[in-house]
């Protein structure tokens, strides 16, 4: 659907075909809202980009690195090497490798999840020329920018956006008990699709082995 759609689905929910209370502008914005929590909680926007290894960097930051929709790492390919990097590995374990993992020189083996804004890489090279990195990430949600914009949901999974825009809105007239329906089948629905997006990505991982 496209967000025209969406917004005429979420108006007939709310009982506001006259245009009396909610105004699309409004609706959008919580369109928007659900399109940003749902491709967040759900992982379900996966994209690639290249980045320029950085000499004796352990940490990576790809949104400092202008992977700018970046949310989490997925898969990270070496081109140098034409390896994947191990994620088998935690970052605890890196200690197992080496104590001195950070002091460790040559062609990245393996990454591991540091924290949301940082993952860490080992070993490193002292100096870089041309050396990449092939990234492969799960993306934020880009902006529904006009009405014939379609959000990158799998079409079952789409009513998600109504269900949360349409209890955002239902709540912010402070309608409370009108608001809660809704809630319980977005909460009901989303886990189902993360669940989904989740089992897609490690089956299509596989396929590097």
């Amino acid at each position: 659907m496209t967000l025209a759609q969406l917004r005429t689905n979420v108006r007939s929910n709310l009982s506001d075909s006259g245009i009396t209370f909610y105004d699309d502008n409004s609706i959008n914005d919580a369109l928007q809202d659900a399109y940003n929590e749902v491709a967040a909680k759900a992982r379900c926007i996966t994209k690639s980009a290249t980045v320029s290894q950085v000499a004796n960097a352990n940490y990576y930051d790809f949104v400092s690195l202008g992977v700018t929709d970046y949310l989490g790492t997925t898969a990270i390919y070496n081109q140098s090497t034409a390896f994947w990097l191990r994620d088998d590995v935690s970052l605890r374990d890196f200690d197992r490798l080496r104590r001195d993992w950070e002091m460790w020189n040559g062609d990245c083996q393996f990454w591991a999840p540091h924290s949301l804004q940082y993952i860490a890489v080992a070993p490193v090279l002292p100096i870089i020329v041309n050396e990449q990195f092939t990234l492969w990430y799960w993306a934020a949600a880009p902006t529904l920018s006009s009405d014939s914009s379609v959000p990158l949901v799998s079409t079952d999974m789409q009513p998600l956006l109504e269900f949360y825009a349409t209890a955002d809105l239902l709540e912010s007239a402070e309608e409370m008990s009108k608001s809660q329906p809704y809630w319980a089948e977005y909460r009901r629905d989303l886990p189902k699709y993360k669940d989904r997006c989740v089992r897609l990505a490690a089956a299509d991982l596989l396929l590097r082995v």
